[in-house]
């Protein structure tokens, strides 16, 4: 078997909404020197008013400083005249200097504007053999596929502003399984190498068994290892996120903006300015983020077992446990970069104040590798019982859990609610024409964590239905129902839209030429 298959991009008329809002800012007043002005005039009052308390002498004194800053009124009077003089001549919404820098935004692209332009292109080709007809003891499969990422964001995603990239991979595989015990039992393991040119070969060895222990049942058991890349993203991506710049975990960006200079976990800034807003500014707290490792690909370890069976003619079963070890668990962590260093002088009230708000220019969240081991595990299981007059119920349940591994500085990407319910009642023959299906899901309250946005994201409950005709005369189905009946809004994702109800109507011609 052979097949190739290619996607590509067209972002059109994609933008960023909160990138309209920064070119408006741009439009009036550069970055640069909005954060200029600001630290200025902060500085300033800082020293007028430490000058005034030591009796006109404008001589640095660090206790001084220190109790200045640690009032919280005059740290308010300071944000107040820095913000009054760097927001002068702020663009108005309803006038026509606004409006027309709304409209440059929605015309230009990143990062002049707030459009993507990207034309990437993903092309991808596997093959594999079967040698049913050339072996017969046992079954062997071979295989093998090759894929190319063309990124072509034109800057305004990946760093590819001064030319396109290229991304390579190749992969094979051996597979091969053999029936024993007078096929009551079958033994399946595959090895299989891939290859990224931007990271190190991987090996992923596998092996499963499957074991019938009676009638209609088995037991299944598996042992997988396995990778994860890091995403075209997670490898080159440099987008001004407003709030953030996101980058790829890649050498290049360390260099690029700096990003071991000065800089300390968004953590410890965060607790930094909460002694601040408190009245007890404290430094100390500052944890200097000071090395960055090479994102690499993703390493795991998978043991499951299970369970099969028809117990009764009845009551079907099917159910599983796993759980799952993680290396190099791929995550992101957010820094925030000072203007310069702490040096006890009188220049430390400016970059204690340049740490007090973030921006794409001085915050950073980059792709990097936890050096914790990360454990998860989970289960699912699922019933169906078969009611007489062809009635049948059914429920499936899941359970995931990420158990531990991952500090409070690390985005952990999981995003998976802990608990899922689904249940079922059904038949598809009440007449010989009619048939229905009516299912409850619910799942758990999580918390979603991404690029883009970090949220907790409600708990779902929702009712699907649908009733069937036949209509054998015109060899047609009729099909009316509908999914969340009850409109209950919701939200699958954090940042993701809100869902409503879905009702149609069908009618197919399934079996005209049966």
């Amino acid at each position: 078997m052979v097949r190739a298959y290619g996607t590509f991009e067209n972002s059109g008329d994609s933008y960023i909404a909160d990138f309209v809002g920064l070119s408006v800012n741009e439009a009036y007043l550069d970055n640069n020197t909005w954060f200029g002005t600001y630290g200025t005039v902060f500085a300033g009052g800082v020293l007028q008013a430490a000058t005034a308390a030591q009796g006109g002498d404008p001589s640095f004194n660090a206790a001084t400083v220190n109790a200045i800053l640690s009032d919280p009124n005059l740290v308010s009077q300071f944000h107040a005249a820095a913000r009054g003089t760097a927001d002068a001549n702020r663009l108005e919404p309803g006038t026509a200097a606004f409006d027309a820098a709304v409209d440059g935004a929605l015309q230009n692209t990143i990062p002049n504007g707030a459009l993507f332009n990207d034309k990437s292109k993903f092309y991808h080709a596997d093959a594999q053999y079967d040698f049913k007809n050339e072996i017969d003891f046992m079954d062997v499969l071979v295989g093998g596929s090759f894929r190319q990422f063309q990124l072509r964001s034109n800057g305004t995603i990946f760093d590819d502003g001064n030319g396109g990239i290229d991304i390579n991979e190749w992969g094979a595989f051996l597979q091969g399984a053999k029936s024993l015990a007078d096929e009551k039992l079958k033994v399946t393991g595959s090895i299989r190498y891939d290859k990224n040119e931007n990271f190190d070969g991987q090996f992923s060895p596998r092996i499963s068994a499957v074991a019938t222990v009676a009638n209609n049942q088995n037991i299944r058991a598996s042992f997988q290892t396995g990778f994860r890349n890091p995403t075209t993203q997670g490898q080159y991506i440099d987008l001004n996120a407003v709030t953030a710049r996101l980058l790829g975990g890649l050498p290049r960006f360390v260099d690029k903006y700096g990003v071991t200079t000065n800089t300390y976990t968004i953590a410890s800034v965060n607790e930094f300015t909460n002694s601040v807003l408190s009245g007890a500014s404290n430094p100390g707290l500052l944890v200097p983020f000071t090395s960055h490792e090479t994102v690499k690909p993703e390493q795991i370890k998978a043991y499951e077992v299970g369970y099969k069976g028809l117990l009764g003619n009845n009551l079907f079963i099917d159910m599983a446990y796993y759980y799952n070890v993680y290396d190099d668990f791929i995550t992101q962590v957010r820094v925030r970069k000072a203007s310069g260093p702490f040096t006890g002088g009188p220049a430390d009230a400016a970059v204690a104040a340049s740490l007090l708000s973030g921006d794409a220019s001085n915050t950073f969240q980059i792709y990097t590798n936890n050096d914790q081991t990360v454990t998860a595990h989970g289960a699912v299981v699922g019933l169906e019982y078969s009611l007489p007059e062809g009635y049948k119920i059914g429920m499936n349940y899941n359970f995931n859990k990420l158990i531990d591994g991952l500090d409070d500085g690390f985005q952990n990407d999981f995003n998976t609610p802990e608990h899922k319910v689904n249940v079922s009642l059904g038949n598809r023959r009440v007449t010989d024409n009619l048939g229905f299906n009516i299912a409850y899901r619910w799942q758990d309250e999580f918390r979603w964590e991404s690029s883009f946005v970090s949220q907790d994201v409600d708990a779902i409950s929702t009712i699907d239905a649908q009733i069937s005709y036949l209509i054998p005369n015109y060899k047609a189905t009729f099909k009316v129902g509908g999914s969340n009946l009850l409109n209950n809004e919701h939200s699958l994702s954090g940042g993701g839209p809100n869902l409503g109800a879905i009702y149609y109507v069908s009618l197919t011609f399934d079996q005209l030429f049966r």
